[in-house]
């Protein structure tokens, strides 16, 4: 800004982002905290192969190298509408009070990318240009049933296929490889906040709580809460509307997480849940067949206080690494863990009190030692009365059902490849007890409960594709939405694509083209919005109009 020491190269911007909406851009950033004059923006279609960086204040609508200058401003400074060429005529407009740089009148369907720079006189940031981050969006024609908005972070911010976290209506929280946790709009998709608490990878779904009563998760206000795990071993707590961290925890030093954590609401539960306030519960992932833990925290103090701990091996059962988050059980006042088995010596389904911690599934109950590797969530259905487990054993792999009430085996049902998505357990619209569910081979399965056994629901007609991820399904419009690639494998100029399938059949009907060569996440619906929305390996955010649980048609997509 004015005043900054003219020879200081500034640091870079941060937090680049953009939304694509019908025929419209929109960029943000953070600017600088200091040594900075001015911020230039350069644009260009098709790629993002900026051969030049700028080298001094550049004029708009200048060319360098490959791409157009579409803003050279003090960025406390409004710009009004500026015509540019970029792939044709084009229009800038800057608002300093929201820092948001608007790019209009683009072409629907055409790959536009920016690069943003910070300048101090003749000297530019100190990334020199090499490695700058960009950002990259293709324009919406607006209307069904292309996308409503779709939003991209910087390339550094790694992947997001987890499904993303909602609060229906209101805001869509994502979690990234590299550790990032971010906020946008769900009507608008511009963030709202970015933070990046993890050394770790963050590999799972944030859970995002209201807290009971009037608690906080230990930060002054912080009624809403969103919690998150890593591979870097810590818990993260942060307050869900502003992104401000209330607390961290780590058990021991070498530990990693992977899994999602779970909250058990007080206001929610029954008079069997007897703490007076909410519980958080994660396990660990450690390089380890024998001593992973499992544990309990009291989230509204900060820091964090250790309620129970259990540890595999010594006078307890020996606990293989854990890769998904516990599911809690209000019912009964339960969490139930999968694990892997060490080589199917081991149990690997964990029945726990949510109380006191007691170990619950002891001998052969829920399986003893005979299950196998188990690498995805359990899962219940409405009652409480029956727990599911998916494994992991090529060939061998199968769905099993357990009784919560007695740890009773039920039924298996053999799926002939390892089941890699979690598992959804209906119970509405004549859907009761039916299971839909993902494998390694691909294949998209429905099967139905029968008490004492299980029925393959699409048989032969079941879809397989290529990395199937989590499917959602919206029983009230007959669908089922998963991700999936069209090729032999997501690269090699394939396409991930977001499927809807006849609940009735699994026939393929609809798709949406995400982009070529990524993989595609785990898709979420937003019920209030009635809107889908799908990452990606690219680090997208896709939202697709849904109403009535419809996806619609198009043409350009071959399901």
């Amino acid at each position: 800004m004015a005043g900054s020491p003219a020879c200081v190269a500034p640091v870079p911007i941060s937090n680049l982002t953009i939304t694509a909406y019908n025929s419209e851009n929109i960029i943000t950033w953070d600017n600088p905290s200091s040594n900075y004059t001015q911020i230039i923006v350069l644009a260009k279609t098709a790629d993002c192969s900026f051969t030049t960086n700028p080298t001094g204040p550049e004029a708009i609508n200048a060319t360098v190298g490959t791409g157009v200058v579409i803003f050279n401003n003090n960025p406390a400074v409004d710009m009004s509408s500026t015509s540019v060429t970029v792939g044709g005529s084009t229009t800038v407009t800057y608002m300093a009070s929201t820092q948001r740089l608007v790019h209009s009148g683009l072409t629907d369907g055409t790959l536009y990318c920016y690069k943003v720079y910070a300048r101090n006189g003749d000297l530019l940031d100190d990334n020199g240009g090499a490695g700058r981050p960009s950002v990259t969006a293709t324009g919406t024609n607006g209307v069904a049933p292309s996308a409503v908005w779709s939003f991209n972070l910087i390339s550094s911010a790694g992947s997001t296929l987890v499904q993303p976290s909602l609060d229906p209506g209101a805001f869509i929280y994502t979690s990234y490889g590299s550790g990032t946790l971010t906020s946008m709009g769900a009507t608008n998709g511009l963030l709202t906040w970015r933070a990046t608490p993890a050394s770790g990878a963050i590999q799972d779904q944030s859970a995002v709580v209201w807290m009971s009563g009037s608690s906080t998760c230990g930060l002054a206000g912080a009624t809403n809460c969103i919690f998150a795990t890593s591979q870097d071993g810590y818990v993260y707590a942060r307050n869900a509307a502003t992104g401000v961290a209330a607390w961290s925890y780590r058990h021991a030093a070498g530990d990693m997480l992977q899994g999602a954590p779970s909250v058990q609401i007080k206001d929610y539960s029954n008079s069997g849940y007897t703490p007076t306030v909410d519980r958080l519960f994660a396990a660990t992932r450690n390089a380890t067949t024998s001593a992973n833990k499992v544990y309990a925290l009291n989230p509204t103090a900060a820091p964090p206080t250790l309620v129970w701990l259990f540890t595999g091996g010594g006078v307890n059962p020996a606990m293989d690494m854990v890769s998904a988050p516990p599911v809690l059980d209000y019912t009964n006042n339960r969490i139930y863990v999968t694990s892997n088995s060490n080589g199917g010596t081991q149990r690997s389904l964990w029945v726990f009190d949510t109380v006191a911690g007691t170990l619950l599934s002891t001998g052969a109950t829920y399986g003893g030692t005979g299950i196998g590797d188990i690498q995805v969530a359990p899962a219940l259905n409405i009652t409480g009365s029956v727990v599911y487990v998916g494994t992991a054993a090529g060939a061998g792999s199968t769905i099993k059902a357990y009784s919560t009430g007695t740890g009773a085996f039920l039924w298996s049902f053999s799926t002939g490849s390892p089941v890699v998505s979690g598992l959804w357990v209906e119970w509405r619209a004549g859907l009761a007890n039916n299971l839909f569910f993902t494998t390694a081979n691909g294949k998209v399965w429905r099967i139905k409960d029968n008490g004492t056994s299980a029925t393959d629901l699409w048989g032969a007609g079941a879809p397989t594709l290529t990395s199937a991820s989590f499917p959602v399904v919206v029983p009230s419009a007959g669908k089922v939405y998963v991700g999936g690639c069209s090729g032999a494998s997501c690269s090699s100029g394939s396409q991930a694509k977001l499927y809807q399938l006849a609940v009735s059949t699994g026939t393929k009907e609809q798709c949406r083209i995400l982009g070529s060569n990524i993989t595609p996440g785990d898709p979420a619906l937003d019920t209030v919005l009635e809107q889908l929305l799908v990452g990606g390996s690219d680090g997208k955010i896709h939202t697709y109009a849904a109403p009535a649980g419809l996806l619609g048609g198009d043409p350009s997509c071959t399901p």
